[in-house]
């Protein structure tokens, strides 16, 4: 006789599934997926895309017989098939396959992930109930961080190979490295000066302050932060070491260590 089973192949979350040894495998599909909307209705937290409440759902399917209806209970439920033997292990192979891909290291990681994501938000809700929390503040804002380590792993820049120096300076960093170097300038503030008054040698008039820190910042092994150089320049600026001539625009001052460079 020939054979009436039928097969079929969904994909639920990351995972794809094939449904096969079942009279209809739609109706299996049916019941699988009216189980996992009912746990999302009921806010379990579980929904269509969570493989741990499909492997639930899987052992609804297998451990229930016929005429019983799978998960909470609710109107319209579809009662469950009669899988039969090839029914049953086509669900034992779909269970054993979901369980090897939830003991996979990054399915664990995004499961952990998600849990305090979900946790997180619970508490803020429950500090905006109570008027405990920051007003204002987008809801997401807090798990921004969180999102972006469940999604795909950043590439990570190439390391320099051992014994490998530093890339070679440009030709005109070269010449101001070789210029603080022979004048024996170490000092943030005076680096910066330094740069304002090279800038300014080299005829381009008044420059911006982005591309004085930058020149600055290029010759140092260990650049500052871009909040600390900040301040160094708006000193530098109150004593009158860098002059302001409009905008943002800049040349030596008046009290520069280098203004005759």
């Amino acid at each position: 006789m020939a054979d009436t089973t039928r097969g079929l192949q969904v994909t639920i979350g990351d995972v794809t599934y094939s449904l096969e040894g079942f009279d209809d495998p739609v109706e299996a599909l049916a019941v699988i997926s009216d189980y996992l909307r009912g746990l999302e209705a009921q806010g379990s937290g579980e929904g269509p895309g969570d493989p741990v409440a499909l492997r639930r759902a899987l052992e609804q399917v297998r451990d229930l017989g016929p005429g019983r209806t799978a998960g909470p209970a609710r109107a319209g439920r579809q009662r469950l098939p009669d899988l039969g033997a090839e029914g049953d292990a086509a669900l034992n192979r779909m269970i054993s396959r979901a369980d090897r891909q939830l003991a996979t290291p990054e399915a664990t990681r995004k499961r952990l992930s998600l849990a305090n994501q979900k946790a997180a938000v619970a508490a803020t809700r429950a500090d905006r109930a109570l008027g405990t929390g920051r007003k204002g503040e987008p809801l997401a804002e807090p798990f921004r961080d969180d999102l972006r380590q469940v999604g795909p792993a950043r590439a990570r820049p190439e390391e320099p190979a051992a014994g490998r120096g530093p890339a070679p300076l440009p030709a005109r960093d070269a010449a101001f490295a070789d210029f603080v170097a022979r004048a024996g300038l170490s000092d943030l503030p005076d680096l910066i000066d330094a740069a304002t008054a090279w800038l300014v040698r080299e005829g381009t008039g008044a420059v911006t302050r982005s591309r004085i820190l930058s020149l600055a910042a290029r010759i140092m092994t260990d650049p500052p932060e871009r909040a600390d150089a900040l301040r160094c320049f708006e000193a530098l600026l109150r004593d009158g070491r860098i002059a302001r001539v409009g905008g943002d625009r800049f040349a030596t001052g008046p009290e520069s260590r280098f203004a005759g460079l």
